[in-house]
């Protein structure tokens, strides 16, 4: 496997100032996210996962090609099994590859922003006192990149794990429905 940076590199140019494009946000922003401080994993996770958010509901969107429905889903929450996003991602098999991360980010997302505590909590202590979320993210890192290095990736550097993850994730979805 090619190194992190290379690996990063090569995705931003060919797949992601293409998805900023159409995000209509500055060419950078996504890497941005993962160069923030390493103190403010709590804002990496809530900005990450509103774009995850705002991308599966875009997703369901197309899928339904309705776009009367954009607000309904921009207002589902996104990880209620019976009524949310994830409750028709699940019902259609759609996104199959990707809905445990969504699920696990959505986890890390819920424990950040519901309890005020956690909002210097870096995502390395976070994950060692929450082993199986991390457990559940090298999981699907192996899923993303058939690395045996998932492990160490994940456990070393989450937030570029996490980063690497999503940004597949987005391309997936926008690369998808187009």
């Amino acid at each position: 496997m090619e190194d992190i940076e290379s690996l990063i590199r090569n995705i931003l140019k060919k797949r992601i100032e293409p998805l900023e494009k159409k995000f209509k946000v500055k060419t950078g922003f996504f890497l941005s996210l993962v160069r923030e401080s390493p103190a403010d994993d709590w804002a990496f996770i809530v900005k990450l996962h509103a774009l995850i958010e705002v991308a599966v509901a875009h997703y369901l969107e197309m899928h339904f090609g309705e776009p009367k429905l954009k607000d309904v889903f921009q207002r589902l929450a996104m990880s209620d099994k019976d009524t949310g996003k994830m409750a028709f991602l699940e019902s259609l098999d759609l996104l199959k590859d990707y809905r445990e991360f969504i699920k696990t980010l959505s986890g890390i997302r819920n424990a950040y922003v519901h309890d005020i505590s956690n909002v210097s909590l870096r995502l390395e202590d976070y994950f060692e006192k929450k082993g199986k979320i991390r457990e559940s993210l090298i999981g699907e890192f192996k899923k993303v990149f058939t690395s045996d290095k998932s492990r160490d990736s994940v456990t070393s550097a989450p937030r570029t794990a996490i980063w690497l993850l999503a940004m597949y994730l987005l391309v997936e979805i926008y690369e998808g429905v187009e």
